[in-house]
């Protein structure tokens, strides 16, 4: 065995330079994860901040069922996957139980 991996290695060429490209593209796939957790960061405080504003919105009551609908519409629209990843039909349900109760009422 030590003979054909001895043979196995000396058939490798440059085994420098492929040890340095093996490097590059190891950094590169790291650089590729740091920027796909940034990304994914960034999407998570823009809904933070998105249900941050609908919220502050509903406790004056300046809040309609259409700038709702629209709100999270467009939400829906930009981050169709967060929306199904963290379940936000659902909050947008509980941020338009009232407005309904409220247009029943009337």
């Amino acid at each position: 065995m030590n003979a054909e991996e001895k043979a196995r290695e000396n058939d490798i060429p440059m085994p420098e330079l492929q040890y340095n490209v093996r490097l590059i593209v190891d950094l590169a796939d790291l650089d590729l994860q740091k920027l796909d957790r940034d990304l994914r960061s960034e999407r998570e405080r823009v809904v933070v901040a998105f249900l941050d504003t609908v919220g502050n919105e509903s406790l004056p009551g300046t809040l309609t069922l259409t700038s709702l609908a629209k709100s999270f519409g467009n939400l829906q629209r930009q981050y169709a996957d967060d929306y199904k990843l963290y379940n936000l039909w659902c909050i947008a349900c509980s941020f338009a139980m009232p407005l309904f109760v409220t247009v029943f009422q009337s």
